[in-house]
């Protein structure tokens, strides 16, 4: 995967990815889930709100159930051409969550920083795959559980 400089420029400063003391802008990401029926949904909608910045959504959010052992894992393809980020959040039963993606070769390119259910990829280094590559989102969380991933994007151009 090349992180071109292009890739890097957008990400910084027209997604507001990177350090930054100013909040990134808000999108109208429509109605939450109601948390008394889909409590995970809701806490993804309000990630997505809080951290997406100017990201659209790329396909239909993932669910399904850690593991035993507390592991699952997907794939996703990510198109070049864009610049992308994978949140992923757990329910409060499963614990503490971390999330890294996995190039076809078994390497590991980026890793989450989050602490607690939540976590997130993209968005403090840039995730512009070039060409189209496809990834393996690992989830592990200390206890089995629901989990729910959310892909943005954004056109490098």
């Amino acid at each position: 995967m090349l992180r071109t400089p292009i890739g890097l420029v957008f990400a910084l400063f027209v997604l507001g990815c990177g350090p930054s003391d100013r909040p990134l802008p808000r999108v109208d990401r429509g109605p939450s889930p109601d948390p008394g029926r889909d409590p995970l949904g809701a806490a993804m909608h309000a990630d997505l709100v809080d951290h997406g910045g100017q990201m659209e959504t790329y396909e239909t959010p993932v669910r399904g159930r850690l593991q035993d052992d507390g592991s699952a894992e997907r794939s996703i393809i990510l198109p070049a051409g864009y610049c992308y980020a994978v949140f992923a959040r757990v329910d409060g039963s499963a614990g503490e969550l971390s999330m890294r993606l996995v190039d076809s070769n078994g390497d590991p390119r980026q890793l989450d920083r989050e602490t607690g259910a939540a976590a997130r990829i993209g968005m403090n280094e840039p995730l512009c795959p070039e060409p189209t590559t496809e990834f393996r989102v690992e989830l592990r969380a200390e206890h089995p559980g629901a989990f729910v991933v959310q892909v943005l994007r954004a056109s490098m151009i």
